[in-house]
């Protein structure tokens, strides 16, 4: 099936986006508002904070505020609907206190939730407008109670953006850079910090390192490049930034399982 993204009217207090075996390009991004992905068939890999999520019918993604994550990684068949919840209506804020919660959410009570969500904007009248908002506060109201990875203090929650502003931006120069030379040094430059201080900060933050790091995203680009062109291997390698293709090979073996060669027949079988 070809990949399909419906945009349903904006409704208050999200937006509400579906898609239809929707692959993106694994890269990043972040904003200020909360993002839910809910699955309602197929199977979905979401990136979220640097680590790929496997989710399924009914699961759900949520994306903090400032926490990068990325859609569908995978060339596989699913639908999801993505909602960007406005700061407006809800932010991380409850009372003083600052919620992050789990990015995983799998809660039969959520997922009935949602669907009712879905059917109110596809409604759009004045009623399921104002539904739809009480709906999500029940939703946010199941979150807080079982769903719940950390609880900060204003102070505290200041400091965690400001940490996540800095990894957000190390991170984005990376994937702007990808097909490039690039090294802990160089990037460790481009911010004005050394390599210890780089290293340390990006394993407590992603809990891998920089080089670890740009493979993977190495070869996720790579994987996309298979899927879509006929280009050589070796092609391949050189515009994500591998001189080496045979290093190029082992790595994507490493990541993922077989080599670029069988990874490219596996799609187009």
């Amino acid at each position: 099936m070809t990949p399909r993204k419906e945009n349903l009217p904006i409704v208050f207090p999200a937006n509400l986006r579906h898609f239809i075996d929707h692959r993106s390009g694994g890269r990043s991004h972040w904003h200020e508002e909360i993002e839910i992905q809910y699955v309602v068939s197929g199977t979905a890999q979401p990136l979220c904070n640097l680590k790929a999520l496997k989710l399924f019918e009914g699961d759900i993604l949520v994306a903090n505020a400032n926490e990068l994550h990325a859609g569908n990684i995978a060339p596989v068949s699913n639908e999801f609907y993505c909602f960007h919840v406005n700061r407006s209506f809800f932010t991380n804020s409850l009372g003083g206190e600052y919620i992050v919660f789990e990015n995983l959410i799998r809660d039969a009570d959520c997922a009935a939730i949602l669907d009712k969500v879905i059917a109110c904007c596809k409604k759009g009248d004045a009623a399921s407008r104002i539904e739809s908002g009480k709906l999500l506060y029940e939703f946010f109201e199941i979150l807080a109670r079982r769903h719940t990875k950390n609880i900060m203090c204003e102070a505290d929650f200041k400091k965690y953006f400001k940490r996540e502003d800095k990894f957000n931006d190390i991170v984005k120069y990376i994937d702007d850079h990808i097909g490039e030379e690039l090294s802990v040094k160089t990037v460790a430059d481009k911010f004005f910090i050394t390599e210890s201080y780089l290293s340390h900060f990006f394993k407590k933050r992603a809990g891998k390192s920089v080089i670890q790091y740009l493979n993977e995203a190495r070869v996720i680009k790579a994987k996309l490049y298979l899927e879509q062109y006929n280009i050589p291997i070796g092609e391949i390698a050189g515009l994500v930034g591998f001189d080496d293709i045979n290093y190029f090979s082992r790595k994507f073996r490493q990541i993922c399982g077989e080599t670029p060669t069988q990874y490219r027949s596996s799609c187009r079988e």
